[in-house]
């Protein structure tokens, strides 16, 4: 998509895929991963000036989560958040290698720089916690 591409589905297909399916719900090292890995995607895919506005938001937000798991007494979550945020920080030399790679097979493969069709520009925690809406299809109108 960022190369210009579209991406388009077949919804005839079937995946067999069971996301997450070998860590329970309420595992810590589930949450740590979920945290860890959505961080470093926003890294390596978002422009840098953009990352400036979204990573203090994040962490704000990643601060009421972590405020959730400790009024909920799961404390093993909630120290998993700043346990991925200390993943990231160790990694972060690493994250902006891979960013940089991906930046330049991109650009070499580029055919309309960027295509931002299929992207939703609103927050989707707004949508669901304060709207109400549950499904995606709700609020994409």
């Amino acid at each position: 998509r960022k190369a210009g591409y579209k991406i388009l589905c077949l919804p005839e297909s079937i995946v067999y895929h069971l996301g997450g399916g070998t860590l329970s719900y309420e595992s810590p090292f589930k949450t740590y991963l979920n945290f860890r890995n959505n961080i470093n995607t926003l890294i390596k895919n978002e422009a840098f000036l953009k990352l400036l506005g979204l990573i203090p938001l994040r962490f704000i937000l990643d601060m009421v989560a972590w405020l959730k798991f400790v009024t909920d007494g799961k404390a093993k979550n909630a120290f998993s958040i700043f346990k991925a945020y200390g993943a990231i920080i160790g990694q972060f030399p690493k994250t902006l290698g891979k960013k940089r790679a991906y930046g330049k097979k991109i650009k070499a493969s580029k055919i309309d720089y960027p295509n931002t069709s299929g992207m939703y520009g609103g927050s989707i925690l707004i949508q669901y916690y304060l709207l109400g809406k549950k499904k995606f299809s709700d609020f994409i109108r």
